[in-house]
This record gives C-alpha cells, sequence and structure tokens, in this order.
C-alpha cells in the first residue's frame, strides 16, 4: 500500500515538472536564463530517462525540453511553442489529477 502511494506521488511530481515547463515557456521573456534552462534540463533528463521504455511521449519530452534550452538562445517558432504548450500543459495536468 505504501508502495503504491509513492508511486502515485512520483507521478504527480512528473506532472509537476510539465507543468513547470509550460510556465516557463509562458513567461520566458520575463524568466531569468537558468530557470529555463534548469526546467529544459528536468525535462530533457525525464524524457531521455523514460525513453528507455520506448515510449513515443518521452522521446517528446526530450525534444520539447532541447527547445526550452534553445529558447534561451532566441529559437522560437510560435507554431512549435503551442504545440508544446498544449502538449505539456494536458500530459502534466493528466498527471496530477489522475488516481
Amino acid at each position: 500500500m505504501i508502495l503504491l502511494f509513492f508511486f502515485f506521488m512520483f507521478a504527480k511530481l512528473l506532472g509537476l515538472i510539465d507543468i513547470a515547463a509550460v510556465i516557463t515557456l509562458f513567461f520566458a521573456r520575463f524568466l531569468p536564463t537558468d530557470v529555463i534552462m534548469t526546467v529544459g534540463m528536468l525535462l530533457c533528463m525525464k524524457g531521455i530517462l523514460f525513453a528507455s521504455t520506448m515510449n513515443a511521449i518521452s522521446v517528446v519530452d526530450a525534444i520539447a525540453g532541447i527547445y526550452i534550452g534553445l529558447f534561451v538562445y532566441g529559437v522560437q517558432s510560435h507554431i512549435i511553442t503551442m504545440f508544446f504548450l498544449i502538449f505539456l500543459g494536458q500530459k502534466g495536468l493528466f498527471s496530477l489529477f489522475a488516481r
């Protein structure tokens, strides 16, 4: 029972990383570069860690982390940003509100 509790808390923590990435992308112009790079690295590490399970969603997480890191250097596309905002937002909310 305790192990199941920790599993659900871990899933919610991963959902919070996705929500932090959405907030970072949305407010990137106002945030320091250290914050943007940290969130990008967290998302990239999460994606690489779970990409070993051959899950395509984790690969998209890693790509989103790389994109957030490149965001600091001015590599921006409104369409790609909107895709990652919607993708990470819905994934984060599903992780937070899942039972």
